[in-house]
């Protein structure tokens, strides 16, 4: 007689991972769930190191309290849920070869088992499972309802075997599909084959736990009937359909179950006595045959837990890594946006003051721009009194200044009769404030004319017309010369008015516009008419004879002297 190991479950470790979400097919017998974390019976030669399942979700920010929080309890339930399934499993193995050997295991190791499972189920934080059913309503309920399937199997007060293993099989169904619900496939991009891997493996371990069931019940009872065979020849078959499928997802996992395969040395008698179960050969029940069957299965199945153990540590390095990425990426972002909300009032202060620079340099280049162009308007104007404007600006050029020939120029130059008695009578004050007062009426009555006033020195007042801008020549002539150009014909003439003119007095003036038929005279004749009308009814025309009679004027000449004596 062999005694059996209770302690398949090893307690629960700290490690936290995150699961997803996915449904596990179920199996025949009432027995199928989905994978899990954790496969069948526990133990074995030399015991397995049982972990807590991951939950298997990649969280893609864990930046808040309450996403932290949040997490924290989901590890928690899916490591209780992890936890009791995998006790579950080998509680489940452990009453199947207590009732298929006639009570062969010593009763004080089922009660410790037992009490094993009622501890974990105490931590467990019961959560609100997908699949609707009395039995998983509340944790009180669940617990009366498997201590007294307990006690009905230890009592062998069951309607059957295969109906005490159903409740088994169905409540790892049920704790196995809450926790692959958990199993998120879309938020584990990176993971998803090592995920899809790690899911058939828990149900291939689950579906050849409930396999072994019923091969136990074949060596313990020597044979099966229909029904147990049948969900023998499911389970069996869905288990090693679920390992050969997560062998094609992470290709080492091949490697290493034929490395399982040739080292295992009870592998070639799982193999034979399986065989053995399928020919479904009637025999005498061999408690021995069931023993050796029961213990090599749990060395197998340890074996595959080992597997499904490399297949989380490698999702939850994969997942651990990229949540530190992720919170790395949250520091620095962190870190960047404390040194934005540091710099930003001294990036604010500092363009502040710039923009006052700104605008104050900005107020002071328009204020001197007023100025230079003010300056510059000075200086153009002292030039233009010493200077031609037409040479000033050919000066101002930088460009040189060229001699030039004047067909027609009229010079004017006046002199103050008397100028050299009155200034040796009269004070230099007296002196300046006359020729100031004469040089300023000079000054306002040649702008009437297209004259230029080339200097003054003393008394002497010169001024030229025709240059520097040139003058359209003009024939001044009297009646007597109008008489004898209309006499000889062809010629254009234009009343000019009474002009008087020096030593004759008033007399009749014309101007001698152009001749009729001269050739290169392309401007029309009624056109010249007009020009010369423009000219001579100029407004300022009337202003030119009024102050021209004022200046040969005796009554003005009078007033003139006059005012020279009474300054004097």
């Amino acid at each position: 007689m062999c005694e059996v190991r209770v302690n398949k479950v090893a307690p629960k470790t700290s490690r936290k991972a995150r699961g997803g979400h996915g449904r596990g097919g179920g199996g025949g017998g009432g027995g199928g769930g989905g994978g899990g974390g954790g496969g069948g019976g526990g133990g074995g030669q030399g015991g397995s190191p049982d972990r807590p399942p991951v939950t298997l979700r990649r969280s893609s920010l864990i930046s808040f309290e309450g996403e932290d929080e949040n997490s924290r309890v989901e590890v928690q339930i899916s490591t209780g849920l992890g936890n009791v399934t995998e006790a579950l499993q080998s509680e489940r193995a452990e009453i199947a070869f207590y009732l298929f050997t006639n009570d062969s295991v010593i009763r004080g190791n089922l009660t410790e088992h037992f009490k094993y499972t009622n501890n974990l189920l105490n931590e467990l934080t019961w959560p609100k499972f997908r699949q609707e059913h009395e039995l998983f309503n509340n944790k009180i309920l669940f617990r009366i309802r498997l201590d007294d399937f307990r006690d009905k199997i230890t009592k062998f007060d069951t309607p059957s075997v295969e109906a005490g293993i159903a409740f088994y099989n169905k409540a790892n169904y049920i704790f196995l599909d809450q926790l692959t619900s958990e199993i998120s496939e879309k938020d584990a991009a990176g993971v998803w084959r090592p995920l899809l891997a790690y899911k058939n493996m828990i149900r291939a371990i689950e579906h050849l736990g409930i396999s072994m069931v019923f091969g136990l019940q074949y060596f313990g009872r020597g044979a099966l009937n229909q029904k147990s065979y049948i969900a023998f020849v499911t389970n069996d078959a869905l288990g090693y359909d679920f390992l050969n499928t997560s062998q094609n997802f992470e290709f080492w996992i091949t490697d290493r179950y034929r490395s399982l395969q040739e080292s295992y040395a009870w592998y070639a008698n799982i193999t034979r006595r399986r065989l053995e179960v399928l020919g479904r050969t009637k025999i005498d029940p061999d408690f021995d045959k069931a023993t050796e069957y029961f213990y090599a299965m749990l060395g197998y199945l340890d074996a595959l837990q080992k597997i499904q153990y490399e297949i989380r540590h490698v999702i939850e390095r994969t997942l651990f890594s990229e949540m530190n990425a992720s919170n790395s990426h949250v520091v620095i972002g962190i870190a960047l946006l404390c040194v934005v909300l540091l710099i930003s009032p001294v990036i604010i202060l500092l363009v502040r003051m710039m923009t006052r620079t700104l605008q104050a340099f900005s107020d002071t280049l328009i204020h001197k721009t007023h100025e230079l162009a003010y300056e510059q308007k000075r200086s153009d104007t002292l030039l233009y009194q010493m200077l031609p404007p037409t040479v000033a600006q050919q000066l101002k050029q930088r460009k040189q200044v060229s001699a030039e020939t004047y067909e027609s120029v009229t010079i004017y130059f006046s002199d103050i009769v008397g100028f050299t008695e009155l200034s040796s009578e009269s004070t230099p004050m007296q002196v300046i404030s006359l020729l100031n007062a004469l040089y300023k009426m000079f000054d306002s009555r040649i702008e009437l004319y297209d004259v230029y006033k080339i200097e003054t020195i003393g008394e002497v007042y010169m001024v030229a017309s025709g240059v520097p801008q040139r003058i359209a020549f003009k024939v001044h002539i009297s009646s007597d010369t109008k008489e004898e150009l209309d006499r000889v014909g062809g010629f254009i003439m234009k009343l000019r008015g009474a002009m008087e003119i020096k030593g004759k007095g008033f007399m009749e003036t014309y101007w001698l516009i152009g001749k009729h038929g001269v050739v290169g005279d392309r401007q029309p004749l009624q056109e010249k008419v007009e020009e010369m009308d423009v000219m001579a009814e100029n407004p300022h025309s009337e202003k030119v004879r009024q102050v021209q009679q004022d200046a040969y004027n005796p009554t003005g000449c009078l007033q003139l002297f006059s005012k020279i004596r009474s300054l004097c």
